[in-house]
């Protein structure tokens, strides 16, 4: 019963994060790079957060870096964090 309280607090968590990002950045990650070109979609914040965690975040399918990605950019939204969004990234990847 626990494991399942736990799962269903993850998918939660997983679905806040995608929330938080930009349509168009979260298929940039989550897509390959055939396959977001054939969307036509243009990124709109992914430069500045694959700047701020130091990493290309581009065409990184399987879900952990758009949850890592989430996860940081909503906790370097709190205050005095800002400058954390690296960390905040490496420890949710982690």
């Amino acid at each position: 019963y626990g494991a399942m309280l736990t799962e269903g607090f993850i998918a939660m968590m997983a679905l806040i994060a995608a929330t938080a990002l930009h349509p168009d950045d979260y298929f940039a990650i989550n897509s390959t790079v055939e396959s977001f070109k054939a969307l036509g979609l243009q990124v709109h914040e992914l430069p500045a957060l694959s700047a701020m965690v130091g990493e290309d975040l581009m065409h990184r399918p399987g879900g952990a870096v758009s949850l890592a990605v989430g996860m940081a950019h909503i906790f370097s939204r709190l205050p005095n964090m800002d400058h954390l969004m690296g960390y905040w990234y490496h420890f949710c990847i982690m």
